[in-house]
């Protein structure tokens, strides 16, 4: 079955999506010894130490760019 582009760029929003939030919860929920609402909140807040920007939407565009090039 042959795909057109805005096809493509759905599915892969939505692939990264589920991905870059799964990933990102559990990393942080390793790091902090389990998951709880802390994890949500820490996830969407800036993150000082690298770039200040929170770490969802910065991964998900380079994650969104990786896809699509790739």
């Amino acid at each position: 079955m042959e795909y057109n582009k805005k096809q493509e760029i759905v599915y892969a929003a939505i692939t990264v999506f589920i991905t870059v939030h799964a990933f990102v919860f559990y990393c942080l929920s390793l790091e902090n010894g389990g998951f709880s609402i802390d994890i949500v909140k820490m996830s969407y807040s800036l993150n000082t130490w690298v770039f200040p920007i929170s770490l969802i939407p910065l991964e998900f565009v380079i994650a969104m760019i990786v896809e699509l090039l790739i």
